[in-house]
Order: structure tokens, then sequence, then C-alpha cells
């Protein structure tokens, strides 16, 4: 047994709860609100995203690395002072530079990833874009839902009763 009626065996008649016009007018709008907030989600990503795409690259010179090699400190030429991460067994010796992204919102990031961030926000915007626009066409052409099984009547089928 589920918790779902609709889904429990046996129930597979014409009149069972998911093929009803009840059933379809209780669950109207709910796929609005979930639509919309999948949109929210999808653009916020892709502007933060954005965002960082306009971040600074600068070669900083490591000046500090933790014990076991996970994490180094840079500092850029203009005094900003960060803690990234990197691979364990890869961080450079002290001393050495380092090629960073400083974020707008004041945050390092190993390497230079001003087109990656943009893609990657370019590819979530255009994903919430696509969504609400498929909302869009849902609302707009009034789409309803089946709500009944057809099938051929069983009598006479192939001359036979």
């Amino acid at each position: 047994m589920t918790w779902f009626r609709e889904m429990q065996l046996g129930t597979g008649t014409l009149g069972y709860q998911g093929e009803t016009q009840e059933y379809y007018d209780s669950k109207r709008g709910l796929w609005t609100w979930t639509r919309m907030a999948i949109v929210a989600v999808l653009i916020g990503i892709g502007v933060m995203f954005a965002l960082g795409s306009f971040s600074t690259t600068s070669t900083g010179t490591v000046t500090a690395v933790n014990a076991d090699g996970s994490h180094i400190t840079v500092t850029t030429p203009d005094g900003r002072t960060g803690t990234i991460g990197v691979p364990t067994g890869t961080a450079p010796a002290i001393g050495m530079s380092q090629v960073v992204s400083v974020l707008p919102w004041g945050r390092m990031v190993g390497g230079d990833i001003t087109e990656q961030a943009r893609w990657t926000g370019g590819a979530f915007i255009l994903a919430g874009l696509l969504v609400a626009g498929w909302g869009v066409y849902r609302t707009a052409t009034g789409y309803v839902a089946p709500t009944t099984v057809i099938a051929p009547e069983l009598h006479g089928v192939g001359g036979r009763r």
C-alpha cells in the first residue's frame, strides 16, 4: 500500500481518483507556483555566476600554506589577502606566484574564472527563461489535461461477442 490512493494496485478503473476532473481541479495552479520557484532559483544562480564573471584577475604571491597543503594564503599586489583551496599536495611554495580571481564581494578563487562564470551564468539564466516561457505558453494555450481513458468497446470487436 502506498501513501497515495491513486497509485494503489487494482484501482485502474475509469473512475479512480487520478483520472477525474475533480482530481485535476484540485491540482490546478500547483505547477504555476512550482514553476515560478524553479525560475527564481535558476535565474538567481545565473545572476550570481554573471556577477562572478566581473571579477578582477590578478597574480598574487603565496604568503602561507597550511599544514596539509590544501589551502594557501595569497596576497595580491593591491594588498588584498585571501585563502584559496588547492588540491592536496599541489600547493605552491611560499613566495611563488598564483593567479587568482577576486570576486566582486571580496572572496578569492584560484585561477581565471571569468569566461567559465560568464558561460555558466548565461546557461542558468537561459534555462530560467525557458522554464518561464514554457509556463507562459502553457497558460496562453489553455492546456486542458486529459481526464478520461478512451478504450474501444469490447463487444463486437473482431466479430466475436
